[in-house]
């Protein structure tokens, strides 16, 4: 059957999301390359947008195509002001793969890559992010990225700001 008929959900995302990514076509689960991120224009000088750029090409997610994406997907839809989109639904379909037959209370496939991708964040502030003047999490029980500048203590030493 054709892509279209497997697959009707990529259409809209991808006519939806022309402006800053190119969406992979294919068999849910398959290996793809990163998808090209590019910016929405109102993103393009925001130091959020850059710190997420640093993130995804570091080191910690050279090999984590999923997780580079996921980063990508939730922080463009966040910043972008449409956080009700970032949700365990639109993140198995646009990023995982997943068809409109995806039943997140019967496949934890999000839960567990969001598990990875905020130990990945967190190994990326501890490792070459340390010099960061913000510093990204997100939040357990939901997928919105949080941004925080981060404190100097009174020592010198790199703390997160208590916002």
């Amino acid at each position: 059957p054709p892509r279209s008929t497997l697959f009707p959900y990529t259409t809209l995302f991808r006519s939806e999301i022309s402006a800053f990514a190119r969406v992979r076509l294919g068999v849910p689960g398959a290996m793809a390359a990163h998808k090209l991120i590019l910016p929405p224009p109102e993103l393009s000088d925001d130091p959020r947008w850059a710190l997420v750029q640093r993130i995804a090409a570091s080191r910690h997610f050279a090999k984590a195509t999923q997780l580079h994406d996921f980063l990508l997907y939730i922080t463009a839809r966040s910043l972008e002001g449409r956080q009700d989109e970032v949700h365990e639904f639109n993140i198995g379909c646009a990023v995982l793969g997943r068809d409109e037959s995806f039943l997140p209370s019967e496949d934890n496939i999000v839960r567990v890559q969001a598990r990875h991708l905020r130990k990945k964040v967190e190994d990326y502030f501890s490792n070459e992010g340390q010099g960061e003047a913000l510093v990204l999490t997100i939040p357990k029980g939901g997928y919105v990225p949080h941004f925080e500048p981060r404190a100097v203590t009174v020592k010198g030493e790199i703390g997160r700001a208590h916002v």
